[in-house]
């Protein structure tokens, strides 16, 4: 009775089968690999290995039993037959054949197994040839030169001489891009072109009124005219007594100082910065000035330098660390 194929057949559904006085076998996993003396490549298999432990479970007697419906006393009889023929084996040859699982043997007391790979055990996929392993075959058995033929070295190539028409594009474009670096750093970091801004401006110090341009009367028009507007006109006061300074002198303007945050040169952008301080929560407004760029945008006015030098340095530190004071007078156009 052959024994080792009901174990063979039971493995299909079984991860291991015992077969008592001997050991335990089971299924083992092999990944894909691959044959580099060949050029094949392995698919993923399975094979079934040995582990001399003994495992308790009736499976192989039960099976016996079923295939040559017999009973299971009748079974286990002919089970320890078959181990008593395999004892036998390994000791007169040191071996002993369990097709188609594989042979045991045995080395200083320790059972081991060589499987064999049965069909169906690869998971129904067959070995791959390498196409690319004949072509390397083919060009490694190709025979070499004669050593007594010279082989020329191809000539190097004379170094050719830079095209100037090339260079000077090359100048041409690095000027480009410098320029174009300087323009978006002067629009968005206008303080490194105004180092004077964080410096309160000359209207600190008191100036002496500009003196009126002298009147030369005109002998013709006086001729002419009325008498009476030869007479001094009124001075006009308000309804609180407040009297207005005199026609043809200059007005004493008092400086403000604005903490800027952005300074642009189209009025679209300065509307849109505005919108994003105002979502903010600050209270930001443009101011139009005379130099350029043109458009900027304040975060907040005072009358002294002091209280705008401590806002600036909390916008700073807060939300935009560009920040600078400018200080201006009737000269923008708010």
């Amino acid at each position: 009775m052959d024994i080792a194929l009901y174990i063979s057949e039971l493995l299909k559904d079984h991860n291991e089968i015992g077969l008592p006085g001997i050991g335990t076998f089971y299924k083992k996993k092999i990944s894909a690999r691959y044959d580099r003396e060949n050029g094949i490549l392995y698919p993923p298999a399975e094979e079934i290995a040995f582990k001399a432990v003994e495992s308790v479970n009736g499976e192989l007697i039960r099976y016996v039993s079923f295939a040559k419906k017999i009973s299971e006393a009748s079974s286990r009889y002919f089970i320890n037959k078959f181990t008593d023929s395999i004892r036998h084996s390994l000791e007169t040859d040191g071996s002993a054949n369990l097709s188609p699982i594989g042979t045991l043997h045995t080395a200083h007391g320790h059972l081991s197994m060589k499987p064999t790979l049965m069909p169906g055990e690869q998971f129904g996929l067959l070995p791959i040839k390498d196409p690319a392993f004949s072509i390397i075959q083919k060009r490694a058995a190709q025979p070499l030169p004669p050593v007594n033929e010279p082989i020329l070295a191809a000539p190097a190539e004379a170094d050719t001489p830079a095209n100037p028409t090339n260079i000077w594009q090359a100048i041409g474009v690095i000027a480009i891009l410098l320029l174009i670096a300087g323009s978006l750093t002067y629009v968005f970091y206008p303080q490194f072109f105004n180092l004077e801004a964080d410096r309160p401006l000359s209207a600190n110090k008191p100036q002496a009124p500009a003196a009126a341009p002298a009147l030369v009367p005109d002998t013709t028009s006086q001729k002419d005219s009325i008498p009476a507007t030869n007479a001094q006109s009124p001075k006009v006061t308000d309804s609180a007594g407040i009297k207005a300074p005199a026609a043809g002198k200059p007005v004493e303007v008092t400086p403000t100082y604005e903490v800027i945050g952005a300074s642009l040169a189209l009025r679209s952008e300065a509307e849109t910065y505005l919108k994003v301080m105002h979502n903010r929560g600050v209270k930001a407004r443009i101011i139009e000035d005379t130099r350029k760029p043109k458009f900027k945008i304040s975060l907040g006015s005072y009358n002294t330098y002091e209280e705008a030098n401590q806002e600036k340095r909390r916008i700073q530190k807060s939300f935009n660390p560009e920040a600078w004071i400018f200080t201006f007078k009737d000269k923008i156009k708010q």
